[in-house]
C-alpha cells in the first residue's frame, strides 16, 4: 500500500495527522493477523503539498513500488485531478490496476495503455 501525503509544505500539518493515522492503522491491522495472514507495509510519499511532486509520487508508488493501493490525505482529493490527467499518455501493462483510497471515497482506477 502506498500513501501520498503532506508532510512538507503548506498542507504539512495535516500530513502529520495522516501519517500518525495511517501507522496507527497499519500497526492495528498487523497485530491482527495482517490481510489474508500477511502483514500490511505502507510506503509513504511527501508530496510537498505541490501537484506536480504528487504526480510523482503516484507513478513512483505505482511503478517502481508496485502499490497496489494509495491512500490519500485530505489535500490529496485536490491533487487528483493532475494525477489523472498523466495516466492517459503513460504507458502501463493492461492488467494494472490501482485503487485509490481518499478521506472519502475509494475510487478504482485503471491503467490504459494505447492499442
Amino acid at each position: 500500500i502506498g500513501a501520498i501525503i503532506s508532510e512538507t509544505g503548506v498542507a504539512s500539518a495535516y500530513g502529520e495527522v495522516s501519517k500518525n493515522a495511517i501507522l496507527l492503522a497499519v500497526d492495528d491491522i498487523n497485530k491482527r493477523g495482517g490481510i489474508d495472514g500477511r502483514p500490511v507495509q505502507v510506503i509513504i510519499e511527501d508530496d510537498h503539498t505541490d501537484p506536480k511532486q504528487a504526480v510523482s509520487a503516484f507513478h513512483k508508488l505505482t511503478s517502481i513500488d508496485g502499490a497496489q493501493a494509495i491512500i490519500g490525505s485530505l489535500y490529496f482529493e485536490a491533487l487528483l485531478i493532475n494525477i489523472l490527467r498523466t495516466l492517459a499518455p503513460i504507458p502501463f501493462p493492461r492488467t494494472s490496476f490501482v485503487s485509490l483510497i481518499l478521506s472519502s471515497i475509494s475510487v478504482p482506477i485503471s491503467k490504459r495503455t494505447s492499442p
